[in-house]
């Protein structure tokens, strides 16, 4: 019994190791019958794929004496301070007018967040973060830094040093398909910049960390260690009489 408890303990530290950082990725590529209908019918040449930071997917297939292929990857972790995604697609196939309307296709989505704190100063501040890619063209999602929302390029917001902020993403891809391209292109975001200011002056030392995740594991065992060790002070006594 007290191994069980003991196996359990260690699930939830196993487990709360990995709630500081999160990343999942999606993506899909095959051909669709009757394309411009609702819903069209995925014929089985291609698949679905996930992952957690970076995965892809191809095919390439004879369906109808027409040749398909289709091509998606996503990645998270990107940029020079590893806060953005990234997306490659593509699509080829021939749409008989004769024939059903068929097309390759391929999409991607994303899901991202890290805990992180700002060394460097204390008290309050602002960030100021710069954010580049070609996320206009086709890429759809969201992007929050240091509780604030992306809405204007740079994001200006303020924080408080040494306090953890959490920041995320998500998105997916606009539908790649056969009908108008081969090449979709690799869409993307991520932020390329990062500054950090106190007292309106730019702070040179100031730099992102990430939460460690050693925090969790001395939270919870910090909780086990009163339990534990009265187990082991009755396990030394022995049995009652």
């Amino acid at each position: 019994m007290r191994s069980i408890h003991l196996i359990a303990m260690f699930a939830l530290l196993a487990t709360a190791v990995r709630a500081d950082t999160f990343s999942y990725v999606s993506v899909t590529a095959d051909v669709l019958e009757g394309y411009h209908f609702n819903p069209p019918t995925r014929l089985g040449c291609g698949g679905d794929a996930q992952g957690t930071t970076s995965v892809s997917i191809s095919f390439a297939c004879d369906y109808m004496a027409t040749y398909y292929s289709g091509y998606a990857e996503a990645e998270t972790g990107v940029g020079p301070y590893g806060i953005g995604a990234s997306m490659v697609l593509r699509a080829n196939g021939n749409n008989d007018p004769y024939e059903p309307p068929r097309a390759a296709f391929a999409h991607a989505s994303f899901s991202w967040s890290q805990d992180v704190i700002v060394r460097g100063a204390q008290g309050s501040g602002y960030a100021i973060a710069t954010i580049s890619g070609s996320r206009f063209q086709s890429l759809l999602g969201n992007l929050t830094l240091f509780n604030a929302d992306y809405y204007t390029n740079p994001l200006i917001t303020p924080i408080t040093f040494g306090v953890p902020y959490t920041l995320s993403m998500s998105g997916s891809t606009l539908l790649c398909d056969g009908f108008d391209s081969e090449w979709c292109g690799q869409p993307d975001i991520f932020v390329s910049d990062l500054s950090f200011y106190a007292d309106g002056y730019l702070v040179p030392g100031a730099y992102l960390e990430t939460v460690p995740e050693i925090s969790s594991w001395l939270l919870l065992a910090t909780c086990a260690i009163p339990a534990v060790g009265s187990r082991l002070r009755r396990a030394m006594r022995g049995p009652a009489v």
